[in-house]
Protein backbone atom coordinates (compact mmCIF):
# COMPACT_ATOMS: atom_id res chain seq x y z
CA UNK A 1 0.00 0.00 0.00
CA UNK A 2 2.96 2.68 0.69
CA UNK A 3 3.44 2.64 -2.69
CA UNK A 4 0.16 3.72 -3.70
CA UNK A 5 -0.51 7.44 -4.66
CA UNK A 6 -1.43 10.17 -1.39
CA UNK A 7 -5.80 9.87 -2.07
CA UNK A 8 -7.09 13.18 -1.43
CA UNK A 9 -9.53 13.59 1.64
CA UNK A 10 -9.24 12.53 5.04
CA UNK A 11 -5.59 11.66 5.59
CA UNK A 12 -6.11 8.84 7.94
CA UNK A 13 -7.37 6.90 5.28
CA UNK A 14 -4.49 7.93 2.49
CA UNK A 15 -1.02 5.62 1.88
CA UNK A 16 1.97 8.02 2.72
CA UNK A 17 5.46 7.71 2.92
CA UNK A 18 6.91 11.19 4.12
CA UNK A 19 10.30 11.96 3.29
CA UNK A 20 10.45 16.05 4.68
CA UNK A 21 7.96 17.66 6.78
CA UNK A 22 7.31 21.09 7.31
CA UNK A 23 4.32 23.09 9.22
CA UNK A 24 3.01 26.54 8.47
CA UNK A 25 1.76 29.34 10.30
CA UNK A 26 -1.54 28.25 9.99
CA UNK A 27 -0.64 24.67 11.39
CA UNK A 28 -1.16 22.79 7.88
CA UNK A 29 1.29 19.61 7.73
CA UNK A 30 3.72 19.74 4.36
CA UNK A 31 5.01 16.36 3.42
CA UNK A 32 6.81 15.50 0.14
CA UNK A 33 5.31 11.84 0.05
CA UNK A 34 8.21 9.44 -1.65
CA UNK A 35 6.93 5.74 -2.19
CA UNK A 36 8.90 3.77 -1.06
CA UNK A 37 10.33 2.29 -4.27
CA UNK A 38 12.56 3.36 -6.78
CA UNK A 39 10.20 3.24 -9.79
CA UNK A 40 7.27 5.06 -8.18
CA UNK A 41 6.71 8.94 -8.18
CA UNK A 42 6.95 11.53 -5.80
CA UNK A 43 4.03 13.99 -4.57
CA UNK A 44 3.62 17.01 -2.24
CA UNK A 45 0.95 16.81 -0.20
CA UNK A 46 -1.06 19.29 2.52
CA UNK A 47 -2.68 17.87 5.16
CA UNK A 48 -4.65 20.48 7.04
CA UNK A 49 -5.16 21.11 11.45
CA UNK A 50 -8.42 19.14 10.99
CA UNK A 51 -6.62 16.06 9.08
CA UNK A 52 -7.77 16.96 5.20
CA UNK A 53 -5.25 16.10 2.98
CA UNK A 54 -5.01 17.61 -1.02
CA UNK A 55 -2.24 16.63 -2.97
CA UNK A 56 -0.44 20.16 -4.27
CA UNK A 57 1.82 18.81 -7.08
CA UNK A 58 3.16 15.44 -8.57
CA UNK A 59 1.90 13.69 -12.24
CA UNK A 60 2.06 10.43 -11.08
CA UNK A 61 5.39 10.11 -13.28
CA UNK A 62 9.14 10.14 -12.37
CA UNK A 63 11.06 12.74 -13.95
CA UNK A 64 12.50 16.35 -13.32
CA UNK A 65 10.13 19.09 -12.50
CA UNK A 66 8.87 21.38 -14.97
CA UNK A 67 7.07 24.73 -14.36
CA UNK A 68 3.64 25.12 -15.00
CA UNK A 69 1.02 23.18 -13.44
CA UNK A 70 2.39 22.01 -10.18
CA UNK A 71 -0.05 19.00 -10.55
CA UNK A 72 1.77 18.31 -14.08
CA UNK A 73 5.15 18.10 -13.22
CA UNK A 74 6.57 15.37 -11.98
CA UNK A 75 8.63 14.94 -8.72
CA UNK A 76 11.39 12.90 -8.30
CA UNK A 77 13.03 10.60 -10.23
CA UNK A 78 14.54 7.22 -9.99
CA UNK A 79 16.19 6.25 -6.69
CA UNK A 80 16.04 10.26 -5.67
CA UNK A 81 13.59 11.98 -4.49
CA UNK A 82 13.42 15.70 -3.00
CA UNK A 83 13.72 15.48 0.49
CA UNK A 84 13.77 18.98 2.71
CA UNK A 85 10.88 21.04 2.67
CA UNK A 86 10.03 24.68 4.14
CA UNK A 87 6.78 27.45 3.81
CA UNK A 88 7.47 30.97 3.35
CA UNK A 89 4.65 33.57 5.35
CA UNK A 90 2.90 33.58 1.64
CA UNK A 91 2.11 30.07 1.77
CA UNK A 92 4.77 29.08 -1.09
CA UNK A 93 6.07 25.66 -0.69
CA UNK A 94 9.60 24.81 -1.35
CA UNK A 95 11.36 21.67 -2.03
CA UNK A 96 14.96 20.55 -2.52
CA UNK A 97 16.17 17.38 -4.02
CA UNK A 98 20.06 16.03 -4.00
CA UNK A 99 22.26 15.68 -7.18
CA UNK A 100 22.24 11.92 -7.49
CA UNK A 101 25.21 10.44 -6.72
CA UNK A 102 25.34 7.09 -8.97
CA UNK A 103 26.40 7.37 -12.32
CA UNK A 104 23.41 5.58 -13.45
CA UNK A 105 21.42 8.35 -13.48
CA UNK A 106 23.47 11.11 -15.35
CA UNK A 107 20.53 13.28 -16.60
CA UNK A 108 19.12 13.95 -13.55
CA UNK A 109 20.24 17.04 -11.35
CA UNK A 110 19.74 18.61 -7.81
CA UNK A 111 16.90 21.84 -7.57
CA UNK A 112 15.08 23.76 -6.05
CA UNK A 113 10.72 24.30 -6.88
CA UNK A 114 8.30 26.50 -5.58
CA UNK A 115 5.01 25.80 -5.58
CA UNK A 116 2.65 28.57 -4.67
CA UNK A 117 -1.01 28.99 -3.33
CA UNK A 118 -2.39 28.98 -6.72
CA UNK A 119 -0.49 25.70 -7.46
CA UNK A 120 1.89 26.85 -9.83
CA UNK A 121 6.18 25.01 -9.68
CA UNK A 122 8.80 27.40 -10.78
CA UNK A 123 12.21 25.44 -10.77
CA UNK A 124 14.53 28.49 -8.29
CA UNK A 125 17.78 26.64 -9.19
CA UNK A 126 19.08 23.75 -10.37
CA UNK A 127 22.80 22.30 -11.49
CA UNK A 128 21.64 24.58 -14.88
CA UNK A 129 20.95 27.53 -13.42
CA UNK A 130 23.03 27.19 -9.88
CA UNK A 131 24.24 31.02 -10.48
CA UNK A 132 20.80 31.79 -8.96
CA UNK A 133 22.14 30.70 -5.69
CA UNK A 134 24.23 33.17 -4.12
CA UNK A 135 27.03 31.96 -2.19
CA UNK A 136 28.19 33.07 1.07
CA UNK A 137 31.91 34.01 1.45
CA UNK A 138 34.28 33.43 -1.32
CA UNK A 139 33.06 29.70 -2.19
CA UNK A 140 31.20 30.69 -5.53
CA UNK A 141 28.92 28.73 -7.15
CA UNK A 142 28.45 25.15 -6.96
CA UNK A 143 29.14 22.83 -10.12
CA UNK A 144 26.93 20.13 -8.73
CA UNK A 145 23.61 22.17 -6.97
CA UNK A 146 23.16 19.15 -3.90
CA UNK A 147 21.05 20.79 -1.16
CA UNK A 148 20.66 19.01 2.12
CA UNK A 149 18.69 21.88 3.87
CA UNK A 150 16.23 24.49 3.89
CA UNK A 151 15.36 27.11 6.14
CA UNK A 152 13.23 30.64 5.33
CA UNK A 153 14.06 33.72 7.26
CA UNK A 154 10.84 36.13 7.42
CA UNK A 155 11.81 38.53 4.92
CA UNK A 156 11.76 35.77 2.56
CA UNK A 157 14.78 34.88 1.86
CA UNK A 158 16.05 30.73 1.62
CA UNK A 159 19.08 29.64 3.06
CA UNK A 160 20.58 26.36 1.70
CA UNK A 161 22.87 24.24 2.90
CA UNK A 162 25.15 21.79 0.23
CA UNK A 163 25.96 18.77 0.92
CA UNK A 164 30.28 19.97 0.42
CA UNK A 165 29.47 22.51 3.57
CA UNK A 166 28.71 25.46 1.84
CA UNK A 167 25.79 27.79 3.22
CA UNK A 168 23.69 29.77 -0.30
CA UNK A 169 21.11 32.30 0.29
CA UNK A 170 18.36 32.03 -2.33
CA UNK A 171 16.07 35.40 -3.04
CA UNK A 172 12.48 34.40 -3.39
CA UNK A 173 10.37 37.22 -3.29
Amino acid sequence: MIDAPPIAGPATESPLFASALSVDQNGNLYIVDAPNSSVSPDYLVKVTPGGGLSVLAGNGQSGEPVAGSALASPLGAGSISPDQVTVDGHGNVYMAQPNPSSNAEPNLSGYIVRVTPAGQLSVLASNATAQKATGMGDHGTPSQLNPSGLAMNPAGLMYVADTAGYLYRVGCG
